[in-house]
């Protein structure tokens, strides 16, 4: 109702509070409130801060913006949705040191601090350029390009990933102690396997063009992974709506790159138990983290109990396929409705309409990998995982929907 500069800025505390709160109004529509007052307020322009008393106060709305740019970039990419702040038409520098932080004590360390900015403020960047040009861009668009097209679209966005990192191994710091979670290897390796992962996301972008090997995008997804649980264990992982909407897809991956592996023996079976301690470890009112471990867990010991039946000769290989029908689920059909679960949960989290549900070969591979008549290899197994909906109804009933923006 204020519409002022200091509102704006008591908005910016709401919402990264509100990361670490699961019952409260959702992030990505503070935020959303958040960056139409800065369009309002023109923040992005010169001439807003004309007004402005001093040269520390220029400074200060400036970042500001940025703050406001950072943590906008950052939810539309946690939630595969298209940010709220326009990225043309930008026409203030990025944050500087002012003349009196210059002249007092704790000039180094505040240098630091901008230079770490800066690289994140280009991380979001990368998050944004990765969106709109691979996930968010028109699929009649995309249809129409050729291999070669998009081949050097996504050889140009991991030319300037590469760059980033090379420039963030000159600011991380190799002790931990004491440390900004910025200014670590862990975070910066972290980050660099999301965007690689990211980029080469099986989605209808890259449909058919055969980008990378499913070997090569399981090794993002475990990097990714592990050094997310690096941060786990350095206590440094902020267990929060941003970490948990990323491991939304990180799940979908394992289960695709499961599901079109041809080898008996599925390389990432350590990984999958990584993402299950990493929501094990959000509080117990995170219901969905922990709704999204349980299925990762049924899936872990799938995995687990068809290598063991495949190695013992009583699982046939997923190459060839039976003529006998069986009256127990199918790997495809049990698949495909644990797949279905974790879109549900994602669905809940992200909001229905997210990118990063959309498998476009799903359907192809798992009917050249896995035929209808290759049973579960679970004895346990009903035809789907357990439900999950007594869990999603428990905070449903306190939670406010905002899937629609």
């Amino acid at each position: 109702m204020d519409g002022s500069v200091d509102s704006v800025r008591v908005l910016v505390l709401l919402a990264l509070y509100s990361l670490f709160d699961p019952r409260g109004i959702q992030t990505w529509t503070i935020v959303g409130i958040i960056t139409r007052q800065a369009m309002i307020l023109s923040l992005a322009r010169r001439e807003t801060t004309f007004g402005a008393s001093s040269i520390s106060s220029v400074e200060s709305l400036h970042r500001l913006y940025w703050s406001v740019y950072a943590l906008d970039r950052m939810v539309a990419m946690s939630v595969g949705q298209h940010p709220g702040l326009p990225g043309e038409n930008i026409d203030i520098p990025l944050p500087a040191v002012t003349v009196d932080e210059f002249a007092s004590p704790h000039r180094s360390d505040i240098s630091s601090m901008l230079q770490v900015s800066h690289h994140v403020i280009q991380l979001r960047r990368l998050e944004s350029k990765i969106l709109e040009s691979v996930h968010l861009c028109d699929r009649t668009k995309v249809s129409s390009m050729g291999s070669s097209d998009r081949t050097a679209i996504r050889d140009n966005i991991q030319y300037e990933i590469d760059n980033w990192y090379s420039a963030g191994c000159l600011i991380a710091r190799p002790d931990t102690r004491n440390v900004r979670i910025h200014d670590t290897m862990a975070w910066l390796n972290a980050r660099y396997y999301q965007l690689l992962l990211t980029l080469y996301y099986p989605c209808h972008f890259n449909r058919r063009a055969r980008p990378i090997t499913n070997e090569k995008l399981l090794s993002f997804v475990g990097k990714y992974i592990h050094y997310d649980h690096v941060l786990l264990e350095q206590r440094q992982l902020p267990l929060n709506y941003i970490t948990l909407c990323r491991l939304v897809p990180v799940s979908l991956v394992l289960i695709h790159c499961f599901v079109c592996s041809v080898d008996t023996i599925f390389p990432a079976k350590g990984e999958v138990q990584s993402c299950i301690a990493i929501l094990r470890a959000f509080p117990d009112d995170w219901n969905y983290a922990h709704s999204l471990a349980q299925l990762m867990t049924d899936f872990a010991l799938f995995v687990s109990s068809y290598e063991s039946r495949t190695a013992s000769g009583l699982v046939p290989s997923r190459t060839i396929p039976l003529t006998r029908p069986v009256s127990e689920p199918s790997l495809k059909s049990w698949l495909e409705a644990l797949r279905k679960q974790v879109v549900t949960i994602g669905g809940h989290i992200m909001g229905r309409s997210n990118c990063f549900q959309y498998f476009d070969e799903w359907d192809e591979v798992a009917q050249s990998v896995l035929p209808e008549s290759h049973h579960a290899p679970l004895d346990y197994l009903s035809d789907e995982p357990p439900s999950i909906q007594g869990l999603l109804n428990d905070q449903m009933n306190t939670e406010i929907e905002f899937g629609f923006l």
